[in-house]
C-alpha cells in the first residue's frame, strides 16, 4: 500500500469556484492520464485485483494505490503515471458535474447534513473557506482549464509526501519508487498562506427551521483547537470524558442513558495541523424536549 499527500486543499480554491476540489479529486483518477483513459485504468486494475484512488481534502489531497506483492511494478507505474500525466477528460468533468448538482438538490433531505454544514459556518463565518459550500452555480463554474490550472500549482514532487508500506525489501522499493517517478522534476512553488480563522466566536443561537420532522438536531460547541496546542493532551483526555467515550461519557450517561432526552448523544474536540478544528456537541431529540434536552447539554459542559 501507498499513500501520497499533496500540500494543496479546497481552502485554496477560490470562493466562486466552490466544489473544483471534489471534482478534481476524483476526475483526476476517473479521467484517466495521457495514455490511457480512465475507463483502462479501471480495467487494467481490477484485472489484477488492485487500486489507485485521489481525493482533495479541506487542507491537503492524496492518492493511493494498493496491490499484491507479485503486482507492485504494474501498479506502482500507473500511480505514476496519475500523479504525473492526469488528463482530466471532458466527459468525466462533465458526469462529477452532474452528480455534484445532484448531491447539492438532495443535500436538505438530511436534517444531520443541514445541522453540520450550518454549525460549521456559525463556528467559522459564513464566508470562511472551512465553512465553504458547492451551489450549483460554482460547480458550473468549474472548467477543465480551471483543474489543470489546479494540479500545475500544486502537484510538484516538493510538493508531496508519499509513503509505502508491505512486504518488501526498503531498498529494492526506494528504487522502483525513484525510477517510476525519474522524469517528474521540482518545480519554484508558490503557495498561497493558509487562511486564517477569526477568533472572536461571539455566543449566539441559530434556529433552522424544518417542518417536515418531528424531532430537533442540536449542536453546541465553538472553535477547537491546533494539535500545537499547549493543552492538546489535557482537552484530549477532556472531550473523551465528556462526549467522546460512548456511552461511558457524561453527555450519553446523563443526556440519553439517565434523562432519556435523546436517542443519539455525543460529541468531539477536533484540531488540525495549522489551524483550529472544532468542539461540538451533537444531540438528537424530540422536538418536544428540545429545551430541556439544551439545558442538559449545557449543564455537563458547564460542570
Amino acid at each position: 500500500d501507498g499513500s501520497a499527500m499533496i500540500r494543496t486543499g479546497a481552502r485554496w480554491v477560490p470562493a466562486d469556484k466552490t466544489g473544483l476540489a471534489g471534482i478534481f479529486g476524483g476526475t483526476m483518477r476517473t479521467g484517466g492520464t495521457t495514455s490511457k483513459t480512465g475507463d483502462q485504468l479501471d480495467e487494467a486494475l481490477e484485472s489484477i485485483a488492485a487500486h489507485v484512488e485521489t481525493s482533495v481534502g479541506t487542507s491537503s489531497a492524496s492518492a493511493s494505490f494498493g496491490a499484491q506483492r507479485g503486482d507492485v511494478d504494474k501498479v506502482l507505474a500507473i500511480f505514476a503515471d496519475v500523479l504525473m500525466h492526469p488528463e482530466f477528460r471532458q466527459d468525466k468533468i462533465d458526469l462529477a458535474k452532474v452528480q455534484t448538482r445532484t448531491a447539492i438538490s438532495r443535500r436538505n433531505d438530511d436534517p444531520e447534513g443541514i445541522v453540520s454544514r450550518e454549525f460549521r459556518k456559525v463556528v467559522y463565518g459564513a464566508d470562511s473557506p472551512y465553512a465553504a459550500q458547492a451551489e450549483a452555480w460554482t460547480v458550473d463554474a468549474v472548467t477543465r482549464a480551471d483543474l489543470q490550472a489546479f494540479y500545475e500549482r500544486y502537484y510538484h514532487p516538493n510538493n508531496i509526501m508519499l509513503g509505502v508500506r508491505g512486504d518488501f525489501n526498503a531498498e529494492e522499493m526506494k528504487g522502483k519508487i525513484e525510477k517510476a517517478f525519474a522524469d517528474w522534476k521540482p518545480a519554484k512553488l508558490n503557495l498561497p498562506p493558509v487562511p486564517q480563522i477569526d477568533p472572536g466566536l461571539r455566543p449566539s443561537i441559530t434556529l433552522i427551521k424544518k417542518e417536515d420532522v418531528n424531532q430537533t438536531n442540536i449542536r453546541v460547541g465553538q472553535i477547537a483547537g491546533r494539535y500545537d496546542d499547549p493543552d492538546f493532551f489535557s482537552v484530549s483526555v477532556m472531550a473523551n470524558v465528556l462526549c467522546e467515550g460512548g456511552f461511558s461519557s457524561r453527555i450519553t450517561q446523563h443526556v440519553r442513558s439517565k434523562m432519556g432526552l435523546a436517542y443519539e448523544a455525543g460529541g468531539s474536540w477536533s484540531a488540525a495541523y495549522d489551524h483550529a478544528g472544532i468542539f461540538a456537541v451533537a444531540v438528537g431529540t424530540k422536538s418536544e424536549t428540545t429545551e430541556k434536552a439544551i439545558e442538559a447539554v449545557m449543564n455537563e459542559i458547564r460542570d
